[in-house]
């Protein structure tokens, strides 16, 4: 049903404000008007078969958009709270140099890399040389410098810096060594790209900075009314209590809540 132009303007400003009198009067003229003349016509326009379809109609929509609004957000938490942090970042445990090698002595990854190692190691020693020349010839009667020792490739060829330890070899007892590997960034998806926040470098090197997912936990939980107190062994933000539901602190959030605490999340 086609409405006036203030009969629009009345649906429009009692949608903002709730009160069909105040729309009223935002609407139309009502110098001269008591307040009983005013809110008599705003109920009649209540009754209006047109206004009231065009406010059910309106307030449809904004329920519509808020419980996609509200979806999007608790998705995006649930994203969050279950990313893992092995998408971007992992210990690797690596086998050493001479796990694989012949007889367990040191392998190397090719020929070059070898040749590169012998010719340091006859630079070193032709630098100490020198120097000790240099020393005995100013008077110097320090000992000749013992050559540096030149490696071998005894152990072959072949070094798989991703092979798994050797559990029989006895320089690292099959322990191999651990290696961080971080993950290019720029490829991550889904809840790890939600977790992701950030690198920091530190003296130390790259520290990989993650979002809260206890915070995200908390917030779900408050959300589908399950959170309960978290064990004290348990080092997250809501824990399940397996013995009963007597321990059980059911909560609530309300959806707004629930947008605002994400935000302030997502800027951690």
């Amino acid at each position: 049903m086609k409405l006036t132009i203030k009969q629009d303007a009345f649906v429009l400003a009692y949608l903002e404000t709730g009160n069909a009198s105040e729309a009223y009067r935002r609407a139309y003229n009502c110098s001269g008007m008591n307040s009983n003349t005013i809110n008599n016509r705003a109920s009649d326009l209540m009754k209006h078969g047109g206004i009231k379809a065009r406010i059910e109609e309106s307030r449809e929509r904004t329920f519509a958009s808020a419980a996609i609004d509200r979806a999007g957000v608790l998705s995006l938490i649930t994203e969050l709270a279950t990313g893992s942090a092995a998408d971007f970042s992992e210990v690797q445990v690596r086998c050493c140099r001479h796990c694989w090698g012949v007889a367990f002595a040191f392998q190397w990854k090719n020929t070059a890399e070898f040749g590169y190692r012998m010719a340091e190691a006859l630079d070193a020693t032709a630098r100490e040389l020198a120097a000790w020349e240099k020393d005995v010839s100013l008077g110097s009667k320090r000992p000749k410098p013992d050559p540096t020792p030149i490696p071998t490739d005894e152990g072959g060829y072949g070094f798989d810096v991703f092979a798994q330890p050797n559990p029989e070899c006895p320089r690292c007892l099959g322990e191999g060594h651990t290696q961080a590997v971080f993950k290019d960034t720029r490829k991550l998806k889904g809840a790890a790209k939600r977790l992701f926040a950030g690198v920091k470098q530190t003296k130390d090197g790259f520290e990989i900075k993650t979002r809260d997912q206890d915070a995200a936990l908390k917030i779900l939980a408050a959300e589908y009314k399950i959170g309960v107190a978290p064990a004290a062994s348990v080092n997250v933000g809501v824990g399940i209590n397996a013995q009963g539901a007597e321990n059980v602190t059911v909560v609530s959030v309300d959806p707004m809540e629930a947008s605002r605490q994400y935000q302030e999340l997502m800027k951690g």
